[in-house]
């Protein structure tokens, strides 16, 4: 039962996260079934459910800090992997090792097969179904206490949301993956909010004045759910609204009752540290490697998934705070198709010395190199082409010319450079 045939047996399965999502199903009957067939493991631990268009992965992993620290076994699940498939899955703080992993993969799979010769729901499980259902089955077969679950895409329908959490997180709102989740912020929101449940509480910075935060608040209202709003200085950094989020969360979870066992009371704030949230690092976020240019000089590289445009507004604001980051950065940019380039676009002009377009098609549908060089041409930004990944990378460090060098715009971007770059430093 090795890991490789397990995988083998898994990409023969509809995978969403690398094709054409616009036929995705409409239910999460297939999860359920597919769970149902392996004894539920979903129920064996407790959790927290976050969703949102940034931060999500970093408010898990917090979240995961700070549960860790107050004496609980706790896992994290994740999407998408930058390298390998076992990121996706955390059990105390480590990834899965690929023997756990595997086991877990074989059951899934073969629940899979018996639904199929039954034709049951689970026969159409697609790749994330499985995966889903194999974490949930490695966090109950660990005996974890808690775990923190980042939706893959949306909420509402993701594969994710057969959990019953103690509290569900809203990060933010922003306009992605329309041609699954909506056009317009109020339908994002509404899918979003589709993690909510019947009594159970959202933590979250939305404002209610906002368009996302008046719809989020709407359907909250009609589950009986209470909205804990996350308050912190307009001009926060990613980072501290990421830390407040987390905190709040644990705030939440002690007035509920969850004990700290460090600290002999409830749980609370006090569990994340400044110390401990200053070590949560996740690979592909504002990642920063240090790299030799052609010339032999020194080049900074920053890795990070941001792919709208409030997001690349914000890791460029808060990027441009770091002292060690001088000047205007050039930039290797990759969208996939349903982003909103134009908006992306709008975020980098003025803001950028100069931009490669590249694209991620081999991976999951992207835009062209070439559409995503057209549409910052829209706003004034000029841009090079240079379809091959890699390559693009190369020609950025090489006109860098005593600049940083910032590579946005997607995590399978992300995950392709973070490969050239830890090789290179071994």
């Amino acid at each position: 039962m090795s890991l490789r045939r397990a995988l083998h047996r898994l990409d023969r399965l509809p995978d969403w996260e690398r094709s054409d999502r616009t036929f995705m199903r409409t239910d999460l009957a297939s999860s359920a079934d597919l769970l149902e067939r392996l004894g539920n493991p979903e129920r064996a631990f407790r959790s927290v459910h976050v969703t949102g268009t940034k931060g999500k992965g970093t408010v898990c992993a917090l979240i995961e800090a700070g549960l860790a620290a107050a004496g609980w076994r706790v896992g994290r699940y994740a999407s998408p992997h930058l390298q390998a498939i076992n990121e996706r899955i955390q059990i105390d703080l480590r990834p899965i090792e690929d023997s756990a992993l595997s086991a877990a993969l074989w059951d899934v799979l073969d629940a899979h097969d018996a639904a199929r010769l039954a034709g049951s729901a689970a026969a159409r499980a697609t790749w994330f179904d499985i995966v889903t259902a194999a974490a949930y089955l490695c966090f109950a077969r660990a005996g974890l206490d808690w775990v923190a679950v980042e939706v893959g895409l949306g909420g509402r329908l993701d594969s994710t949301n057969v959990i019953s959490p103690d509290a569900t997180v809203i990060t933010n709102v922003g306009l992605e993956h329309t041609e699954v989740l909506g056009d317009t912020i109020e339908q994002i929101a509404r899918e979003k909010a589709g993690i909510i449940k019947a009594g159970i509480p959202l933590i979250t910075p939305l404002a209610a004045e906002s368009v996302a935060g008046r719809v989020v608040r709407e359907i909250a209202s009609s589950r009986g759910s209470l909205v804990r709003l996350v308050r912190m200085a307009a001009d926060a950094t990613i980072g501290e609204r990421n830390v407040a989020t987390a905190r709040a969360v644990l705030d939440v979870l002690g007035e509920r009752g969850v004990l700290s066992r460090s600290f002999s009371g409830r749980m609370s704030a006090a569990d994340l540290s400044d110390a401990l949230a200053g070590e949560v690092r996740l690979p592909g976020r504002m990642e920063r490697f240090e790299v030799r240019g052609p010339a032999g000089s020194p080049v900074s590289v920053v890795l990070d998934g941001a792919h709208v445009g409030f997001a690349v507004a914000e890791v460029l604001r808060e990027l441009g705070l770091q002292p060690a980051l001088k000047g205007q950065p050039v930039v290797l940019l990759a969208l996939g198709a349903d982003k909103d380039a134009r908006t992306v676009a709008a975020a980098l002009a003025g803001k950028v010395s100069s931009v490669v377009c590249t694209q991620t098609a081999a991976v999951r549908p992207g835009l062209s190199a070439d559409a995503l060089a057209t549409a910052l041409a829209h706003e004034g930004v000029k841009a090079e082409v240079v379809r091959e990944p890699l390559d693009g990378f190369t020609h950025c460090c090489a006109m860098s010319d005593g600049r940083w060098v910032l590579v946005i715009g997607s995590l399978y971007l992300a995950g392709a450079i973070r490969a050239r770059l830890v090789a290179s430093n071994r």
